[in-house]
């Protein structure tokens, strides 16, 4: 059975004879009573504090487990995150490698079809010159064609000036000719060399101006 401080104040003894005192023993029950009370509270305070540890140590490892948790969701995402760019910037990578393989390709046929073209109009431009030389020198051999031992009136006269006039006139058209001749086959003496040109940009501006 347990004592408490209020049973411990309210104790009676039998008397008998020779005994202790009454007013010491009460005096010291009285002492006992206190100290036993006073204990009691602290051991009340220290239940309560102990509770009250007790719960705050249980929400800390609420928390822990909480933030390992998180941290190993904010582990998982990162490795995701991760592996999510690297997979779109290999593709990424792959893409602008196709698109430049594709550009560079485009680029190469657009210079073919320029090369092809230029071709075509050196070639074009070479029979309209051999014709119009052709069309010059029979003209030419026209003018100078006319009868022997003819005598020349004053229309004959005005008639050679016009004759000197128009031989002047395709002779100056047949230079010309040969300038252009000799123009194009220049162009065609540097044409290896900018051909060799890396094909970024484009075709080239020489076709254009012919």
């Amino acid at each position: 059975m347990k004592l408490s401080p209020l049973d411990i104040r309210h104790m009676e003894f039998e008397r008998a004879a020779m005994g202790y005192r009454p007013r010491q023993v009460k005096e010291f029950l009285e002492r006992v009573a206190l100290e036993s009370e006073s204990i009691l509270q602290e051991l009340q305070t220290l239940r309560r504090t102990v509770a009250q540890q007790d719960t705050e140590i249980e929400a800390l490892r609420a928390t822990e487990a909480e933030l390992k948790r998180t941290v190993v969701a904010a582990e998982r995402i990162g490795n995701e995150i991760k592996e999510q760019a690297r997979r779109e910037a290999s593709l990424v990578l792959r893409q602008a490698k196709h698109e430049r393989i594709e550009m560079l390709r485009n680029a190469a046929n657009e210079l073919d079809a320029a090369r092809s073209e230029l071709a075509r109009l050196d070639h074009a431009q070479a029979l309209v010159r051999e014709q119009l030389r052709g069309q010059l020198t029979a003209f030419l051999s026209a003018l100078d064609a006319k009868p022997a031992n003819r005598r020349l009136s004053g229309a004959d006269e005005d008639g050679e000036d016009v004759i000197a006039a128009l031989k002047a006139t395709v002779a100056a058209a047949r230079r010309e000719v040969e300038a252009d001749e000799i123009a194009a086959e220049r162009r065609g003496a540097r044409q290896p060399v900018s051909s060799a040109e890396p094909a970024d940009g484009g075709t080239d501006s020489g076709p254009s101006s012919d």
